[in-house]
């Protein structure tokens, strides 16, 4: 006699079977929806190497070879990855031409919220590419993402980056370095004796042993910490501004705010002349000397000194916010 299907026993016995079919299919359904990639070429050692992407991540990594590769995974979102190899390989996620899914004025969707919902469909993070890519340790690197993610480590020769959303990090000293984001964060760990970054509302952190400096943002917070100062010209509007490291002799340090704070931080035996001033805000100065009012209708003070021989001329400006000198 045949044991009926909803015998308690029966259910127990195709329990485990129907779970097992159950995450075959997800795991076939998850296999479909995600390519691998695996492209290879011989391009020289000081070429040139373009990465284009718009949602995912790229990771870079140098090594001591002449040639590309690159491997990862493309999105079901992704069309298709144009690769070519050579003395200038190109790296490029292609996504579907329709109305809000290209690469240039992409309409992309952040975090959950769709920008402009009446323009088309929007890229997920989760649809996009998520690549790794070897390149030879003194090629000439330019990658372009929109919130993909962007990681780079070990490069020599110039750098430049530019993102709209993703988060920027990148280490190891390079020749020039450029990095512009608009909302992502932006972490150097290393930089280039040249160089550049500049954020609107993301937060940005250069941390070096010797370079000359250019940061900027709008509203997000820089922080620079460099063992030796060449130059430094450190901006923002409504962000504040932290800077340590020593002045190298003959360096001009200039750093300005509209509406935020600025701090520096030099070595009690450091070799500069210093002019200070804010328009309303106070200034805080380590080494003893007394900022005075510069004039008795508005709050604003102003303070020159110079420590040591003057070697490096250091100027901090305000318009609203307050400055402190501190001594490491």
């Amino acid at each position: 006699m045949k044991t009926p299907v909803n015998n308690p026993r029966s259910r127990g016995i195709l329990a485990p079977a129907v779970t097992a079919a159950l995450l075959l299919v997800a795991a076939g359904a998850a296999t479909a929806a995600t390519r691998p990639v695996n492209e290879q070429g011989r391009m020289p050692a000081d070429g040139q190497v373009t990465i284009e992407n718009v949602a995912g991540s790229v990771k870079v990594v140098a090594w001591d070879q002449a040639e590309i590769r690159v491997t990862g995974t493309l999105g079901e979102d992704v069309k298709e990855l144009e690769f070519s190899a050579g003395a200038r390989s190109v790296v490029r996620v292609v996504y579907p031409e329709r109305r809000g899914m290209h690469f240039n004025g992409l309409r992309h969707k952040d975090k959950g919220k769709d920008n402009d919902a009446q323009d088309g469909p929007s890229i997920r993070d989760d649809a996009g590419a998520d690549l790794t890519i070897s390149v030879p340790r003194g090629c000439r690197l330019e990658v372009e993402v929109v919130s993909a993610d962007v990681d780079v480590t070990g490069v020599t020769n110039e750098v430049s980056v530019t993102a709209v959303s993703g988060k920027v990090g990148v280490r190891g000293a390079c020749s020039r370095l450029e990095v512009e984001s608009v909302s992502g964060d932006v972490e150097v760990d290393g930089a280039g004796r040249q160089t550049e970054v500049t954020t609107v509302s993301g937060n940005l952190q250069v941390r070096c042993d010797d370079a000359d400096l250019q940061v900027e943002t709008v509203t997000g917070d820089a922080k620079v910490d460099c063992a030796s100062l060449r130059s430094l010209e450190a901006a923002t509007v409504n962000g504040t501004i932290t800077m340590s490291g020593r002045p190298a002799a003959g360096a001009q340090i200039e750093a300005e705010s509209v509406n935020g704070n600025l701090t520096l931080v030099v070595p009690g035996d450091v070799s500069a002349a210093f002019e200070v001033s804010t328009f309303n805000g106070g200034i805080e100065n380590a080494f003893g000397q007394k900022a005075e009012r510069t004039d008795k209708h508005v709050p604003g003070q102003e303070l020159t000194f110079t420590n040591g021989k003057g070697e490096a001329d250091v100027s901090l400006n305000t318009l609203n916010g307050k400055i402190v000198i501190l001594k490491k």
